[in-house]
């Protein structure tokens, strides 16, 4: 994580400005927790000790339950703390995952011009206000206030109601607001990468490095989602899918972070949509236009006098044909991807079996 020990106020749109590359800083100007906990504590601090004063609600808990269920409580309790400091360690690395797509995409000249009287540099600057909104933040703190009147309202008296307090206070707020606001800058970002293929046209370069014509980009940050979705979605879910309660078995999805994996995962389509089907379709539309004009010298040859010249353009239209990669993603790329996706299923289903063979053992 990247220590940022200033934030400058929100950036205009001004000719000063033209050409640099997008910084992480631009995208949180608007996040009033983000600029505070950098400026006072650092991202490393911040998730450190947030994790401290989860860890000690959750020894108390543990206390609390009869020697035979201190196991499980521990467990427990190491899973919520996993949830916690991965969340918010995504929460702070976001904007510069943000900064380095686009900057990525300009940087290996993957945006050519403009179908409008519209720069990259212009783009750049709104798509930072796009990215940066007030309204993340109100949306982030509504959704822990909401947290807190729901917990409130069902309060269960497990914990002493000061140290429900607490907890809810110190301890879920910052990872809640962080989630919230990490779904929607993820969600703003989609459609800023969007617009970025609508406004502009694309170049693909069959002899990049990156051996996707430059958009890997674009394919790294699919693979960082499905990465946050996978871990997120496998602490969630493993040990919250079947509990064993006198000699039966009950579904127990009832957990507030059970309900957030499952919204994460009915985005990854739109998701698959904007970060792979969008640039599939511009760069197939690339890749036809060059065969186009490739095609259109091949009509142009005569066939009986020229034998030669058109065999060496047909051999030059197959070759580009097969050259121009019209996936923002490797082979090895998707093969990663699609072992992320499958995580959190595996460890679902593993959970369950474990438990049922669990409850088997010990049945009385």
């Amino acid at each position: 994580m990247s220590n940022v020990n200033d934030y400058p106020a929100a950036p205009e749109t001004t000719s000063t400005n033209q050409g640099r590359p997008l910084s992480s800083e631009q995208l949180v100007t608007q996040d009033p927790v983000f600029r505070l906990l950098h400026e006072k504590l650092g991202a490393p601090l911040t998730v450190i000790l947030n994790v401290l004063l989860a860890g000690l609600v959750f020894v108390a808990d543990v206390l609390r339950e009869a020697p035979a269920e201190r196991p499980f409580e521990v467990l427990t309790s190491i899973r919520k703390l996993l949830i916690i400091s991965f969340g918010l360690s995504v929460y702070f690395l976001l904007p510069r995952w943000i900064a380095d797509l686009f900057n990525g995409l300009k940087s290996n000249r993957v945006i050519a011009k403009a179908r409008a009287s519209y720069n990259s540099d212009d783009f750049q600057n709104d798509t930072a206000r796009r990215i940066d909104k007030r309204i993340c933040s109100v949306l982030g703190l509504t959704f822990v206030v909401v947290f807190w009147i729901h917990r409130m309202l069902t309060y269960s008296h497990k914990r002493p109601f000061w140290l429900e307090v607490v907890a809810l206070v110190f301890v879920y707020a910052l990872p809640y607001y962080a989630y919230l606001v990490s779904i929607i800058k993820f969600c703003l970002t989609l459609f800023s990468t969007k617009r970025l293929f609508d406004l502009f046209e694309v170049k693909i370069s069959p002899l990049h490095v990156d051996g996707v014509g430059g958009f890997r980009p674009i394919g790294r940050m699919l693979l960082r989602y499905a990465v946050v979705l996978a871990i997120f979605v496998s602490l969630a879910t493993v040990g919250r899918v079947l509990s064993y309660h006198d000699h039966s078995l009950h579904v127990t999805l009832n957990r507030s972070e059970v309900y957030m994996a499952g919204a994460a995962c009915m985005l990854l389509p739109m998701f698959l949509w904007g970060w792979l089907w969008v640039p599939h379709k511009a760069m197939i539309e690339y890749r036809n236009d060059k065969l186009g004009k490739l095609a259109e010298e091949l009509q142009n040859v005569d066939a009986e006098k020229e034998a030669e010249l058109l065999a060496g353009r047909k051999k030059t239209y197959e070759i580009a044909k097969e050259s121009y990669p019209t996936w923002p993603m490797s082979f090895h790329q998707v093969r990663y991807f699609l072992g992320l996706i499958m995580t959190p299923f595996i460890a679902t289903i593993t959970t369950v079996l474990v438990q049922l063979l669990w409850a088997r053992l010990t049945k009385h």
